[in-house]
């Protein structure tokens, strides 16, 4: 994808070495938007809207400043010594973004995801469920009923957009003195009949007893695998009836650019 550069800053000016007309685009070259995403400068004038980051060389193309330096960066970091690229773009497909995503959650408790942005907006696509021994899904549930039949807790993560995943790490705070086992399912839609397979992507049960407080364990995969906007991954937590125990999970994971 082409990665252009607008001076808007009314005047002619020169960023890293290089001289641009005011209203001018300069398409930038090779490991370049990883170079300018970097610079103090670049990133001050990108915010303050002298310098605008676009997909091609009109305004059709422009990317808004709350994204710009991410969508110069394409997930790259420079070595300090070669400035060679520390994490290679090319394992991501074309317009889209790495991200590192942190949900918490708590078994057996309502209300207790926390998946929200900076401004503490809840982001709307981690929920939970609550089953009972059975595995009969406790709808609506108060908290008494949970206290009371609680034994599976799940968290269900569905962007809502493509998406892909290469690496899940989970961890706690507390020490456990009971047994309780994570299974991830990766819920995939089956075009076109309104049918989800099941895959485990994580089977036989994790048991978080064996894994010290604040430490993480799980799986971190050397490419990704995509899924549609419809696919979802589920971590079923099999715990003690009405068990409370906080967790977080890490979700290495690829999403399309703003504005793509």
């Amino acid at each position: 994808m082409s990665k252009y550069i607008l001076n808007n800053s009314g005047s002619e000016g020169t960023w890293r070495g290089q001289t641009i007309a005011d209203g001018s685009y300069y398409q930038l070259q090779n490991t370049e938007p990883v170079e300018w995403s970097q610079d103090v400068s670049v990133i001050g004038d990108l915010a303050s809207g002298d310098l605008v980051a676009s997909t091609a060389n009109d305004s059709g193309g422009h990317v808004s400043a709350g994204v710009a330096v991410l969508f110069l960066s394409g997930s790259g970091f420079l070595d300090p010594d070669t400035e060679a690229p520390l994490v290679s773009t090319k394992k991501l497909k074309e317009n889209f973004y790495f991200q590192c995503r942190e949900i918490e959650w708590e078994t057996s408790k309502l209300d207790s995801v926390h998946d929200r942005d900076l401004a503490q907006t809840d982001l709307g696509v981690t929920s939970l469920a609550f089953f009972d021994a059975n595995l009969t899904e406790l709808v609506s549930p108060s908290q008494a009923t949970l206290d009371a039949q609680c034994r599976y807790t799940r968290v269900s993560f569905v962007p809502g957009t493509e998406w892909g995943v290469r690496g899940i790490l989970l961890s706690h705070r507390d020490e456990l003195q009971e047994n309780v086992y994570v299974y991830g399912v990766g819920k995939i839609l089956i075009h076109p009949a309104p049918v989800y397979l099941e895959l485990p992507q994580a089977d036989g049960g994790l048991n978080m007893y064996f894994v010290k407080p604040y430490g993480e364990v799980g799986v971190d995969e050397e490419n990704f695998t995509y899924f549609t906007a419809n696919d979802s991954l589920d971590f079923w937590i099999y715990h003690p009836v009405g068990f409370k125990h906080r967790m977080q999970g890490k979700l290495k994971i690829a999403l399309p650019m703003p504005g793509t």
